[in-house]
């Protein structure tokens, strides 16, 4: 049996031909758009991430124009507030007018929001044109419009407008990503700025002061050493001044810490205006600045001058202090300050930093220890005289153990009797080599050092100890201790003291306490408590060196103080000079409108006692009467003076052997 096949005839064959054709046509236009879109894709990914919307745009121009024959293409962005569309691209460009033209005619008809919404292209007939509107878009986020032109729609079937769309998508993401990259290089620029400038915050916090602003002593020795090797690069010179307030701990005392801090922040603030004047006129020779401050810490600053400001040193130092003399208005309260300034020199005095600014607190230790606001500057001997006191505070550490203090006794007297009316008691120091220090050595040292309280703690057991004795020979004479500031204002001082008395049974009229006017005035309400506390307690009160400190006559009348002491500096020359003597016949009167009992210190001359005598002062202390006397010495002559017993001096005079209570012959 044979098979038939169906027969084939000429209609079928030419559909099916067709069928071919369509389906090659079909492919080679799938192959067109994938190569467009993989040739436009791989355009983007030539491009710098950093590319902006509009060179997108114009990378992707000659691909929209392969997909239809376009008469004219413009491209609209959204701005960045994306409250408007602002044309980007036109081809060609002087259709540019007419875009923005059907741009407002499509918005205010509302043809415009409507094609934003359409996943394709909208193709509108006006006229003998088509308008082509394709949104740009990634998702719901519209960044476009295309807005373009064909003479038929012809031009654009559905497959060149699936490509237009593919086209447009692709740049969405292109555009997307070029502003998401662009967000976070901007967002990256802006940490890495932070984190500079949170560096630069921490640098400074490290490098500088927190109340003053001003670098610190660490970051000064830096500078102190980059300003060095510049010099001896450049053959300059250095100068450091070292500046310290004078007494700034009663400042912190009497008024607070926090008016304490004020005070600094104006200190340096003067300082830091006057130099950057300095500074600014550098500049303006074509030269560098010149200077640098800084905060050491506590109340002391440094000053750092190089090449012309150093050699103008002398000057700027004047200006300095006198900016700095000026009263400081803080709180309600006007404070004057004082300032001492040690001042070194590179390459004259050191060279290198730490040696500069060692040699420069040398000296500025050295016009403290002279008194104080001054400025010197250094000199080799100061570096000796530095390390025999660091020697002398070694030793005065165990001096007290070693029981090399000892006291002596000036006897006070009344020039009308002869009586002798008080005792001062003077400490002395005997080292271990047999060597005697003075007094204005070791006591500033003690003072620094904290050693007073210990040591002023064994003056007043000794001098205890020595009253004791005296009663219990039937002698009864007051005897003045001399209390430093230290001791004065340390806690327990009046418990340790009156313990002391009644342990040896010491009446409180026979003890007296001299205080320097400083000691009184470096924190007023507390020496007024303590004061009032004293006196309470039946102890006498007496004020040192009058006349040297403050002087002031409101302070002794709220003090109410028992005697006035005048320092031996105005009774040296006040029976010579008509100037001292005014002086001291002023302290005198003022002392006895006061009802203050007068003991003029320094007395050596007859022709002195008869100008005090004059002037109705009758209490004198000094070698004019008697040297201070060791205990056994004092012993035998109060015992000589209780048998009357006297020797002639050559003015004529009579020279008592103090007593108490028998009169002497009185001065010629």
């Amino acid at each position: 049996m044979t098979s038939s096949r169906p027969s084939v005839g000429v209609d079928d064959r030419s559909h099916l031909r067709s069928r071919v054709e369509f389906l090659e046509e079909l492919n080679r236009w799938h192959t067109h758009e994938l190569e467009s879109l993989a040739s436009l894709g791989a355009s983007y990914q030539r491009c710098p991430p950093s590319s902006d919307a509009a060179a997108l745009v114009e990378l992707t121009l000659p691909y929209l124009q392969r997909i239809a024959a376009f008469n004219s293409i413009g491209v609209l962005l959204t701005t960045e507030d994306q409250l408007a569309f602002e044309l980007s691209l036109c081809d060609p460009p002087h259709r540019s007018m007419q875009v923005r033209k059907d741009r407002d005619a499509l918005i205010e008809s509302g043809r415009f929001a409507w094609a934003l919404k359409q996943a394709t292209p909208v193709l509108d007939a006006i006229g003998d044109r088509v308008r082509v509107l394709a949104r740009i878009a990634v998702g719901k986020e519209v960044l476009g419009m295309l807005v373009a032109e064909v003479t038929s729609a012809e031009l654009l079937p559905k497959r060149a407008q699936r490509l237009l769309s593919a086209m447009l998508r692709q740049l969405a993401y292109a555009i997307h990503n070029s502003a998401l990259y662009q967000r976070l290089e901007e967002q990256n620029r802006y940490l890495e700025g932070m984190l500079e400038q949170r560096n630069q915050q921490l640098h400074h916090a490290i490098t500088h002061d927190v109340l003053t602003n001003l670098p610190t002593r660490k970051q000064f020795q830096h500078e102190i050493h980059r300003d060095i090797l510049r010099s001896q690069r450049l053959n300059g010179g250095v100068a450091l001044i070292l500046l310290d307030l004078d007494y700034f701990k009663r400042v912190n005392e009497s008024f607070g810490h926090a008016v304490g801090d004020q005070i600094l922040q104006k200190v340096a603030r003067r300082l830091t205006a006057n130099l950057r004047d300095y500074d600014a006129l550098a500049r303006l020779v074509g030269h560098q600045e010149q200077s640098c401050v800084c905060h050491l810490g506590g109340d002391e600053f440094g000053v750092l001058l190089t090449d012309e400001a150093a050699d103008q040193m002398e000057p700027l130092l004047n200006r300095l202090i006198a900016a700095l003399a000026h009263p400081v208005r803080v709180a309600g309260h006007r404070i004057s300050l004082g300032f001492s300034a040690g001042i070194a020199r590179f390459p004259q005095d050191a060279d290198n930093a730490e040696t500069l600014l060692q040699h420069a607190e040398i000296a500025l230790h050295e016009a403290k220890r002279q008194g104080r606001n001054r400025h010197l500057s250094y000199h080799p001997a100061m570096k000796a005289l530095s390390q025999t006191q660091m020697s002398l505070g070694s030793k005065l550490h165990e001096a007290l153990d070693r029981n090399e203090f000892s006291l002596v006794f000036q006897p006070q007297l009344d020039v009308r009797t002869h009586n002798v009316i008080g005792l001062e008691a003077l400490l002395r120091w005997t080292d271990e080599h047999g060597n005697r220090v003075p007094p204005d050595h070791f006591v500033p040292l003690a003072e620094e050092t904290g050693q007073i309280i210990p040591i002023g703690n064994w003056v007043i057991r000794e001098v205890c100890a020595v009253q004791s004795r005296l009663i219990a020979q039937g002698i009864q004479i007051p005897i003045a201790i001399n209390i430093s500031a230290v001791q004065f204002s340390h806690h327990g001082f009046t418990e340790n003291l009156v313990s002391t008395m009644e342990l040896h049974q010491i009446p409180a009229e026979l003890i007296e306490l001299e205080l320097t006017e400083s000691v009184l005035v470096r924190n007023v309400q507390q020496s007024l408590t303590l004061l009032a506390d004293l006196r309470k307690r039946g102890l006498r009160i007496s004020v040192d060196d009058f006349g040297t400190g403050y002087s002031s006559l409101s302070y002794l009348r709220q003090f109410k103080v028992d005697t006035l002491k005048i320092d031996r500096l105005f009774m040296q020359d006040a029976d010579r000079e008509p100037e001292s003597g005014a002086i001291v016949a002023a302290i005198i009167a003022m002392g006895r409108s006061l009802g203050l009992k007068l003991i003029a210190e320094g007395v050596e001359r007859g022709d002195q006692v008869r100008f005090l005598r004059d002037h109705e002062c009758y209490g004198v202390q000094g070698f004019f009467y008697s040297e201070p006397l060791a205990e056994a010495q004092l012993f035998a002559y109060l015992n000589q003076y209780r048998m009357g017993e006297g020797h002639s001096t050559g003015d004529g005079m009579q020279l008592p052997s103090p007593g108490s209570g028998v009169p002497l012959s009185p001065p010629c």
